[in-house]
């Protein structure tokens, strides 16, 4: 199988303009998996976000609610498991966040061109898998782990 980018977006989600979202090294959780420490792809998001200079952190614009896509720099493979942390939210939005996986190198994007609606991500050549109810209203703290398994499915903890 080939190499798996993540994408994250803020579809129509709370996010607020503070930071967002957060890739975690460690975290308490049961399931055993190794929790790799990884950063977002600075050079491709949508238009509605910013990645932290050390790539840890993404910032959705304030008052945007679509177009906030965020990649993995590194592929991430069979049995590897993400942690995202929810830091900050802005009540002025209700909705969920959206989580996808592609199989396109982000370098290889035109940003530009993401669509505001990640559903026609699908209508793309690359292949994605888009889910935008990941986390129906997330709350400050919340930690979203998402698992490959080795059959290919993708897990939510």
């Amino acid at each position: 199988m080939s190499p798996t980018r993540v994408l994250a977006a803020a579809d129509a989600g709370k996010l607020s303009s503070q930071p967002v979202a957060t890739y975690a090294s460690t975290t308490k959780w049961n399931h055993m998996l190794p929790l790799l420490p990884s950063i977002f792809h600075s050079d491709t998001t949508g238009r509605n976000v910013s990645v932290s200079a050390d790539g840890t952190v993404a910032f959705r614009r304030t008052n945007e609610y679509c177009n906030a896509y965020v990649f993995a720099r590194n592929p991430c493979r069979l049995d590897d498991a993400i942690c995202i942390s929810i830091l900050a939210i802005d009540a002025s939005f209700s909705g969920s966040l959206a989580f996808g996986l592609t199989c396109c190198d982000p370098a290889a994007l035109r940003p530009d061109l993401l669509p505001d609606d990640s559903d026609l991500l699908l209508d793309r050549p690359e292949y994605w898998v888009v889910n935008k109810d990941v986390c129906a209203g997330p709350e400050v703290g919340d930690q979203l782990i998402f698992h490959l398994t080795k059959e290919g499915s993708q897990c939510l903890s």
